[in-house]
């Protein structure tokens, strides 16, 4: 679809043209808490079913989603590294569970944390990330600047890096939870 104007009235009208036509209905932008974000205008008067809205992870913790007309409606951070984050933790998993996939959440395993990550959070952050082996143990970084406006590490990432909330950060050697991108457990 095109981008649309922040007029929730013609965001509106243009998703229920969606509605007739798709099975699954994914939004970017327009979920956050500023004045052009008009989605969180459709979801305080819409007659759909909300599942949530706000979600406690960084980046994209604006992201959420319903039910509307029958019809699952994802509404994504306009933030692309936000946005990548959530689509690949909500929309691609329920897709692949849609579709019959038999495990359809992204793969998980162990790694150590390859550098100190300096930033903590007051919710479970998810950085995007690059694996290696180094003295036969996975090690994963960041795959480059973590600021969910830049997309360039997007196309490098091959993990989701999980870091608890709280603290100032976490220090290199720490093993963490990582996340497969892009492929499902079965």
């Amino acid at each position: 679809m095109s981008i649309l104007p922040d007029d929730a009235a013609q965001v509106e009208a243009e998703l229920l043209k969606a509605i007739e036509w798709a099975d699954v209905v994914v939004t970017t932008g327009g979920v956050s808490v500023g004045d052009k974000d008009v989605l969180v205008e459709l979801f305080e008067r819409w007659d759909g079913e909300l599942w949530f809205n706000k979600i406690a992870m960084r980046p994209g913790s604006p992201t959420s989603a319903g039910r509307w007309r029958g019809k699952p409606l994802f509404a994504l951070s306009g933030n692309p590294g936000a946005c990548y984050v959530g689509f690949e933790l909500l929309v691609r998993p329920y897709l692949r569970a849609v579709m019959g996939a038999a495990s359809p959440l992204p793969a998980e395993s162990t790694a150590q944390l390859g550098c100190t990550y300096g930033k903590g959070s007051a919710y479970p952050r998810y950085v995007r990330g690059t694996t290696y082996v180094e003295d036969g143990l996975l090690q994963a970084v960041p795959a480059g600047h973590d600021k969910s406006s830049i997309m360039v590490s997007i196309k490098d990432a091959d993990c989701l890096i999980h870091l608890p909330a709280g603290g100032r950060g976490t220090e290199k050697g720490t093993q963490v939870r990582i996340l497969h991108i892009g492929r499902g457990t079965g």
